[in-house]
């Protein structure tokens, strides 16, 4: 058992023992104080857990620490953790709304599924509104007052917290209205935040990423995607690819794959957005391994067609292996690119050092 303790805004301590991955045993409102509450500090390596309380409502976050990321990316970014790094934010109902993925898989597994349940009953568009805003000022009070050790989730925190809330992103407002313009003909649609229909949302980041000691790394890409029931947008996951993660200084918005896509009961654990190319990572990609724009198409795809396995790309397993894009990539001489989750299955990568397109 982890022993757990709740800092207060006064920088009192309390000693709790628990498990934070488990809901039952997150601090009550009632045990919680205004403002921010470090309940678990304690270790860096590990991760931490937080909740921020505003006028009778909380959301957790939560950051759970994973492998170290790939060479070429520390030495193209000093400054940011040098390892992956999840974090989610956790409503006062025990829902995960939010979830930064820094690899290809959840750190905590249990956080997939746990999604997935909050995509299956989403919560009043006023409360998830309300959330994500929570969600925002949480960030920003635990990058400011977390102790110095934890500086690298502090600064996963603050990246999160220089994107506005869905609610107040003239961005996702504007997708939301064209959402409404392609909202399925389905009487049952109407009755309760969409009887599970979902329009899904991928946007596209990159960064042009330097060359070191002679070798130059992928044109880094990441990408965040976003979840919209109809009333509110219920839930996002912002997948970092191995290295930088959307929004922030060092990555730059490129174009989005939303393209009217409405699907019923979206999978999260493995469909739509549910993860990344499950092979090794490898910069210099072509055999049984990828990279991160090799994660971005496929996440992409995973947004416009779930495994439905036609058009453009396919799985031909449903397994996130044998992934295959062939077609157009721009950042290299912008001709054919083939990306995949294992290279060698369609005789190796090809420009996949080029950042993919949004279908």
């Amino acid at each position: 058992m982890r022993k757990l303790t709740i800092e207060i805004s006064a920088l009192a301590f309390v000693g709790l023992v628990g498990c934070t991955t488990d809901q039952n045993t997150r601090p009550s409102i009632d045990e919680l104080n205004e403002g921010l509450n470090l309940i678990d500090v304690s270790d860096a390596a590990w991760g931490s857990t937080a909740a921020f309380v505003k006028e009778g409502h909380v959301v957790y976050l939560e950051q759970r620490v994973g492998a170290i990321k790939p060479q070429m990316y520390r030495d193209d970014s000093p400054d940011d953790p040098i390892n992956e790094i999840d974090l989610r934010f956790v409503d006062e109902n025990g829902r995960t709304f939010f979830i930064q993925r820094g690899g290809d898989a959840y750190v905590d597994a249990t956080w997939g599924p746990e999604l997935q349940q909050t995509i299956n009953e989403p919560a009043p568009a006023e409360q998830r509104n309300r959330d994500f805003a929570l969600a925002q000022i949480a960030a920003t009070e635990f990058a400011a007052a977390a102790p110095a050790a934890f500086k690298d989730l502090r600064f996963t925190a603050a990246n999160f917290a220089t994107q506005l809330p869905p609610a107040q992103d003239p961005e996702m407002i504007k997708k939301a209205a064209e959402a409404e313009l392609t909202r399925p003909n389905d009487t049952g649609y109407q009755d309760w935040q969409g009887w599970g229909w979902y329009y899904l949302s991928a946007d596209l980041w990159d960064k042009g990423t330097q060359c070191v000691w002679g070798w130059c790394p992928a044109r880094h890409s990441a990408v965040a995607m976003y979840f919209y029931d109809g009333y509110s947008w219920q839930a996002g996951v912002w997948a970092c690819n191995h290295g930088n993660c959307p929004g922030g200084d060092k990555m730059g918005y490129r174009c989005s794959s939303n393209s009217g896509v409405w699907v019923e009961n979206p999978n999260m654990t493995g469909e739509n957005g549910g993860g990344g190319c499950l092979t090794s990572y490898n910069w210099n990609s072509g055999g049984y391994d990828h990279l991160c724009n090799d994660d971005s198409a496929y996440e992409l795809w995973q947004i416009k067609n779930g495994n439905r396995g036609y058009g453009w790309s396919y799985d031909t397993h449903g397994d996130g292996y044998s992934f295959i894009y062939t077609g157009a990539g721009t950042g290299g001489d912008g001709g054919w690119v083939n990306y995949a989750c294992t290279c060698a299955y369609n005789n190796g990568c090809n420009n996949d050092w080029s950042r993919p397109i949004c279908p």
